[in-house]
């Protein structure tokens, strides 16, 4: 059912003396006020519903993104913005890698005078090993060389959610990772498996694995750091593909034709019944409210059936 079908049999049930909404007036209907507290609470309906368990099968997804080497620049000039396909130079180590992505909104920076950077490195030119902490780099863009605009705070740090993003949790324990096949150093052999990555919390994190200079190569073991976003070790070389489950969140219901894709359609009723729960105890309407809280109780068991791990019971080992 489209947002529309969800509204207008939350106008049917709740016995209103309004008209159904069509697709023209859906946007502007006439008595806004009631129209669009329908519509509001079924819309945070479908929100909450992710938020009643965290474990529904329907919220649960499989995602891959390739990630490539980052970097995370500071101090950079006013005069200069990051742009894919800049060619930097360290100043000091003389290590060349171009920027393949800009992030400007990585690891709580809104100042404007940092950024996160996706890199490929010229490895025939210097050896990456050799790049400096602290260091500042040159730009070249075409014919424009930009000084010193920035120096490197340290390596990069990633959010899934910029590739995927529906992306609210990622399951730690699941994360995988492999060459890709998009990158220019992919040799195709068979050892191209996809590899389990082992958690390792913050803090341990924090203690054995992070520091500027640690190894460069196929990722080994992953971490999630204070900010949610993701560390690993060692740090990519190149470009691999990460493979994980998430808990997906739902998208807000806006225009008529919106549907709760996530959500099975043939549970999308408990929709409705939520959106009545609300208008009954917002008009004080406790007949309403316990006929709406009856249908929902009835669907929320449906849901759960269909959509939660099966519950097995077995006998005791102190049973004799």
């Amino acid at each position: 059912m489209n947002f529309l079908a969800l509204v207008n049999r939350a106008i049917s049930e709740s016995k209103q003396t309004i008209d159904p909404l069509t697709s023209a007036t859906f946007a502007n209907p006439e008595r806004t006020v009631l129209y669009n507290r329908l519509k509001d609470w079924i819309s945070q309906a479908y929100l909450d519903l992710f938020e009643e368990r965290r474990e529904w099968f329907f919220s649960t997804e499989r995602g891959v993104v390739t990630i490539q080497p980052r970097l995370h620049l500071a101090n950079i000039d006013p005069g200069y913005t990051p742009t894919v396909g800049d060619v930097l130079t360290g100043d000091i180590s003389g290590v060349v890698f171009t920027i393949t992505e800009v992030f400007t909104d990585n690891e709580g920076d809104d100042t404007g005078d940092e950024a996160t950077i996706s890199v490929e490195y010229d490895k025939d030119l210097v050896d990456p090993y050799e790049l400096k902490q602290w260091e500042t780099v040159s730009a070249q863009r075409g014919l424009t060389d930009y000084p010193s605009i920035a120096r490197i705070e340290g390596r990069g740090r990633y959010k899934l959610e910029q590739y995927i993003p529906s992306v609210d949790k990622v399951d730690m324990n699941s994360v995988t990772v492999k060459p890709s096949v998009l990158d220019p150093d992919f040799d195709g052999t068979p050892s191209t498996a996809a590899v389990p990555l082992r958690y390792v919390d913050w803090p341990t994190y924090l203690r054995n694995y992070e520091n500027f200079y640690s190894n460069l190569g196929q990722p080994r073991f992953v971490t999630r750091t204070s900010t949610g976003d993701l560390e690993f070790f060692p740090r990519p070389d190149g470009m691999y593909d990460v493979s994980f489950d998430y808990e997906a969140k739902a998208t807000p219901l806006v225009n008529y034709n919106d549907v709760p894709s996530l959500l099975p359609e043939k549970h999308h009723l408990i929709l409705v019944w939520m959106a009545l729960k609300e208008l009954a105890d917002f008009n004080g309407d406790a007949r309403l409210y316990a006929r709406a809280n009856k249908k929902y109780q009835e669907r929320l068991e449906w849901l759960m059936r269909d959509n939660l791990p099966e519950m097995k019971f077995d006998t005791s080992r102190f049973d004799w």
